[in-house]
């Protein structure tokens, strides 16, 4: 798993799963922390891999965190397979998913 980026971007790639939530946690964190002052990320997910329930709950953790500091977001590039969990698991409604 990589969390990369820049300026206002965060880059998810690979898995987003329960054996890695903690490191990617911290790593997403620690970037949205240098961003704070945009106040508007984009959260690009086209090269993630594979998700599970764990990175549902990161995603939301993330998603809690971003409107407490009133910072405006969008996820773009999210794939077939990853849109399909996320509508699954009815968070498509609370996420704003881009194409």
């Amino acid at each position: 798993m990589k969390i990369k980026g820049s300026k206002n971007n965060i880059i998810v790639e690979g898995e987003l799963i329960f054996d890695n939530a903690q490191q990617v946690k911290d790593a997403l964190l620690a970037r949205l922390e240098k961003i704070t002052q945009e106040k508007e990320v984009n959260i690009d997910l086209s090269g993630l891999t594979d998700i599970d329930s764990s990175g549902i709950q990161l995603l939301i953790a993330l998603i809690k965190s971003m409107q407490r500091d009133k910072i405006k977001y969008k996820i773009i590039g999210a794939n077939t397979e990853t849109k399909e969990i996320l509508d699954l698991s009815g968070l498509n409604k609370f996420l704003k998913l881009e194409n």
